[in-house]
Formats: C-alpha cells, structure tokens, sequence
C-alpha cells in the first residue's frame, strides 16, 4: 500500500469524498471512503490533524497558497483507481499533494502524469 496526502483550499467546491462517493465508495465509521475494484484499493481519510506531519516551511508554503487547507490522506493500492482521483481533480481547484518523498506540488500538474511517474520522486518528471 501506497499513500500521499491532498491538501484542497478550505473554500474548494471539490471533494474527494464526493468524487469517491459518485464512484461507489463505501463510507466506514471513522469517516473514511473505500474502493475496491479488481486488485486496485483506494481509500481517502479526512483529517485536518495531518498538517502537523509537515515542517515549519511546509506549513508556511500550504496556507501561504491554501489559506486554511482541509487535509486527506489518500492510501491506495494498484494505479487505476488514484489515478482517476487526481485526473479528476479541476485545474482550478487550489489544491497541493506531497507525497512525502520531497515532491510538494499544486496538483492539476501531476494531471499530465501516471501516478508511477511520481508517487516515489523528489521533482516531477
């Protein structure tokens, strides 16, 4: 399993949780949103708490562009599924991902890429 997190502007009309719900995913206890399809596993946790995971400068760099951002962890197993998750992500939608490998980008530019391309790198291909 694999995971990388999505900060999204506070003020987005876009959620991942409601794109995972329009694609049939289930909702568990904690608030979490699952899918499974064939081999591929995806699931998407709200948590705000995760900005405390990044340093002072990621921090600073977040609400610098994000004003008070709203957190998800994305864990997900296989490329399908989170792939369709960042493609469908709106170019306009202020939002970053970090995968926790140095690479900390404003997320319409992974749009153009598989997640194999940069779920492990430092720099966009």
């Amino acid at each position: 399993m694999s995971s990388f997190v999505l900060a999204l502007n506070s003020a987005s009309t876009w959620s991942p949780l409601d794109w995972m719900a329009n694609y049939r995913g289930l909702k568990l206890a904690n608030g979490q949103v699952t899918i499974e399809e064939n081999s591929d596993w995806l699931s998407i946790l709200h948590d705000d708490n995760l900005i405390r995971d990044f340093d002072e400068g990621e921090r600073e760099l977040l609400r610098s562009l994000l004003g008070s951002p709203r957190m998800f962890l994305i864990e997900y197993k296989g490329e399908r599924l989170v792939n369709f998750l960042v493609q469908s992500i709106p170019a306009d939608c202020d939002a970053m991902i970090d995968n926790d490998h140095g690479l900390l980008v404003r997320a319409y530019l992974l749009r153009a890429f598989s997640i194999n391309d940069w779920e492990r790198a430092s720099a966009l291909p």
